[in-house]
Formats: C-alpha cells, structure tokens, sequence
C-alpha cells in the first residue's frame, strides 16, 4: 500500500508539472495487471519534425491558447495580445497607432473560367464559338444582311439591292454604275470544260473550298477584288495585295479565304448554333459517304440527295471591257462576252447567261442581287454641287444689288442649315473638301453673266428648294442604313435556344399532348 500510495504521490506531482509544462508528454492511469493498483502509463509520443514543430511563445504556452484568450482579453493583463497581432479577415494585419499603412498580405488572383468548345448544344452559339468554329455557315439571300457585311469588311459607298426582274425598264431604277451581279440558285454544274485555260493575270478569281458554305462571301469578295475605284478598306486592301501576285493560283487564293479569320467572323456572326451543328453533320454524313464509296467511282444517287438542297452563288462582273462568270465551283472564270464600256451596257451580257442558267434548270427558285455604288454618293455629291451653284448666283446678285438680301424672303432655317458647314459635316457625312471642290451645275454658270435681277432670285430660289429635298432624300438613306444595321443585329440573335426551352416546358405540362392530338 505503501508504494501504491508513493506511486499516486509521484502521479499527482508529475501531473501538476504537466498543467505548468506543456512540452511535457501528457499521462495516462492505466489498470494494472492485477486490477488492485493504478500505475503511471506514460504514452511514447514521437517528438514532430522541426518544421512542424508547434511554436510556443515566451511565456512558455502555446500561440493556440494565446490567441484565444485574445477575444476578450482582460483589464491590466499584461499577457493580453497587442490588435496589431491579430490577422485580418483578407490576410493583412491590423495598423499599430501610428503607422500609416499595414503590411499587406500579397492575394492570389482568381483564375477566371476558360470558356469551353463548343458550349451545349441546348445553349445560343457564343462569340467563342463562332470564332473557334472552322466551317462557313449558310447566309440568307438577304440584300440588308449583304449591304451590312460588306460595310463591316471595310469596304465604302457598295451596297447591295434586289432584282426582281432583268427588264431594261426595271434595271434603270439602279443606282449606277452597278459593279456586279450575284445569281443564286440550287446548285448543278454548270459550264464543264475539260480543257488546260489558266486563271488571266487581269482577274482576280478564288475558288471555294470542299465542304464550306462560303460561296455567299466568295461571290461578294470576286466582285470587289475586280472593281476599280471603289475603296476596299485596309484588311482586304492588304489582302488584295498579298495574293495578286501570279503565285497565287485560284485554289491557293480560296484557302486563303478559308483562313482569313476577318472575313469568317463576319460572315459566321450570322451563325446560330443550329447552323453549326447541321453543318457539321452533313460534313459528317459526306464523310462517311465517302469512306464507303471509295475512290474513283462516279456520282450516285446518294450524291445527288447531298446536293439536292444546296444553294449556291455565283458572280457577273466586267473586267476591261469583257463580262466575266466567277463561279467558285469551276477551275478558272468564264468569259461571257465582250462589250464596248464607252456605248455598250455590260449587263446585256450577263442578262443573257442568266436567262440561258435559269431556263436549263427547270425551276423558279432564283434570287439576283446587283451589287452597285450607294445612292448617298450621288445625293452628296449633288447636294454640294448644288451649294456650289447658290454661291455663284448669291455673287451675281451681289453684284448688282448690294442690299439683295433685304429684297428676297428666305426661309431661316433653310439658310441657317446652309451656312452651317458643321451640319454637312456631322449630319450628312458631307466634308470641307467636298463642298470646296464641288463643281456647281451648268445652270448656275450661265447665270453668272445675268443681268435679270428677277430671273437670278427665281433661279436661287429653286436652288434653295431643290437642296431641301436633296437633304430631305441623303437623310432617308442614311436612316435606312442604320436601320439595316438593326435588323442585322436582330438576325444575329439565336432564339432557337429559347423555343426549344419553351417547348420543353410546354410538354412537361402536358399542353402540347392535349392539343396536338
């Protein structure tokens, strides 16, 4: 009993060191073998690495229980943590009294999403990818969505109006001069030549790629890369340049196409998600068509169905007096005829095989689009050349009455607008350079001379009336690009995604199997 009651002695002794103690191994009571006595089991704890060694304060306890005891530390405690121990909720530490600044703790930045492709498909097509995606897709035979992609390309005063009919009487009513025809109609070969002719060195011709539906584009760009005096703007400027060097053959000039990232992000911002995926399984389909086919073996019926649907584009242009078929499916451009620019019309030309294309298909699906300079070229530059001609009348009336001004009864606003070179420049696109080298109409010039003061006031004052309708005629065709414009951002927006959700939800509801039936 005795050496029990030393060993409980030296226990509670021990123990007590270990409540003032910390790096002390701690104790355990352990029933002996015997079950009559308790002995002092002490438990081997390996000490930790020095690196993972619990830091332990001056004061001999440990930062763990220091820092707790920080939350409401007592009054004339001089153990209590300073504020400026204490880390903040972003990592930083609390500014002493005194200290301008804390020390910042420096943060790791936040790794944004990566966006995925392709996104799902219950999901619109989104700007990634339309740029990620390799293909072309299909574009509408809209006159506005063509007008609207070649301002984006960069290209100044084209724009592109439809063609109803190939009579002179309703051709008259383009604006001229027009630079180029584009046909589409559902796709047959057209022209098989088998012969050895090269693309000539005065054309500018692309052909179109296998499995892209590029043709829209393509036809647009072998019109403009042969029109002369038309400002193409700096990406297809340089373009131009770079592949009109006799290296580049038509094949090599449509793989250029295929990867110029500029023109394929505007054509593929039309793109919805549906367009996409069709596309890429009718390249799929084509695929595997042709992997059971095999080489060298002639078109089958299943060719045929492939080609059935296809719609596709071809150009009319004149090329140094001759009338040139751009087709991007044949192998070098078609000469249609030759024409005199100086009395002939080359459209003659281009009626002609359109009419001989569209009486040998047997169908009546066509679209024709005339591919001309826009009207608010000509309305500038009659309405400057009509601010040309009021100031040579306003002379000669100066001339001869130096107090005219008081003599005519002039609308306000009408001259206000007249003087006001900012309202050309702003409101109607009209430049200085513009209005100073504007030469006045023959009109005004044989009045120069006039003696007749009445004549010359009349004379003005139909100036006057014509330069509001010119004005009144250049802002209605500015007003209606920017509603093509519109029309093209709202052509650009998927809704499939929405229908379908709606759909969906209408069939969880049960409202499409009740009213369906």
């Amino acid at each position: 009993m005795a050496q029990t009651t030393r060993t409980n002695a030296s226990m509670a002794t021990v123990a007590e060191e270990g409540e003032n103690d910390a790096g002390a191994p701690p104790l355990f009571l352990s029933p002996s073998a015997s079950g009559r006595s308790t002995e002092a089991v002490a438990l081997n704890i390996q000490p930790l690495p020095k690196s993972r060694k619990r830091n332990v304060s001056p004061d001999h306890s440990p930062k763990r229980a220091k820092l707790s005891t920080c939350a409401e530390p007592a009054k004339n405690d001089e153990s209590a943590v300073d504020k400026s121990e204490i880390p903040a909720v972003d990592g930083t530490q609390e500014a002493e009294k005194g200290d301008e600044e804390a020390p910042k703790t420096p943060q790791r930045a936040v790794a944004q999403p990566q966006e995925t492709y392709p996104s799902p498909p219950e999901v619109q097509a989104t700007l990634h990818d339309k740029k990620t995606w390799q293909g072309f897709c299909d574009i509408e035979s809209e006159p506005d969505v063509f007008s609207v992609m070649i301002r984006e390309m960069g290209v100044k005063d084209v724009c592109v109006k439809e063609v109803f009919t190939m009579d002179p009487e309703d051709m008259s009513f383009l604006p001229r001069p027009i630079y180029g025809l584009v046909l589409l109609f559902q796709y047959r070969l057209l022209d098989i030549e088998k012969d050895d002719r090269e693309c000539p060195e005065n054309v500018w011709f692309a052909n179109q790629m296998p499995n892209q539906n590029s043709c829209a584009s393509l036809a647009m760009l072998n019109v403009l890369m042969n029109t002369r005096g038309v400002e193409l703007g700096e990406n297809l400027q340089q373009f131009k340049e770079f592949t009109s060097s006799l290296s580049f053959t038509p094949y090599l000039r449509g793989q250029e196409i295929a990867n110029f990232e500029f023109v394929k992000h505007i054509h593929n911002s039309f793109a919805k998600k549906m367009d996409m995926l069709q596309a890429d399984y009718e390249l799929k389909k084509r695929y595997e068509h042709d992997q059971k086919k095999g080489r060298g073996r002639k078109l089958d019926k299943e060719d045929s169905l492939i080609e059935e649907e296809a719609n596709h584009f071809i150009a009319f242009t004149p090329i140094d007096g001759e009338v040139w078929k751009l087709d991007g499916m044949d192998r070098v451009p078609t000469s249609v005829g030759q024409f005199k620019p100086e009395t002939d019309d080359w459209v003659e030309l281009a009626h002609q095989k359109i009419m001989e294309i569209m009486a040998a298909g047997g169908d009546l699906v066509y679209t024709l689009l005339a591919m001309v300079r826009s009207p608010q070229v000509g309305l500038r530059s009659s309405l400057c050349a009509n601010v040309a001609s009021l100031d040579i009348v306003e002379g000669r009336l100066r001339m001869l009455d130096r107090n005219w001004v008081e003599k005519v009864h002039d609308n306000d606003d009408v001259i206000k607008a007249l003087r006001c070179p900012g309202i050309f420049q702003a409101g109607l696109g009209i430049t200085a350079d513009q209005l100073t080298s504007a030469q006045s109409c023959p009109d005004a010039i044989s009045q120069s001379t006039a003696e007749d003061f009445a004549d010359l006031v009349g004379m003005r004052m139909r100036l006057l009336a014509g330069n509001v309708q010119l004005q009144k005629e250049l802002r209605d065709r500015m007003n209606e690009e920017a509603e093509q414009d519109e029309k093209a951002n709202e052509r650009r927006w998927d809704y499939g995604p929405v229908v379908a959700t709606w759909l969906k939800k209408l069939a969880e509801n049960g409202y499409l199997e009740q009213n369906l039936e």
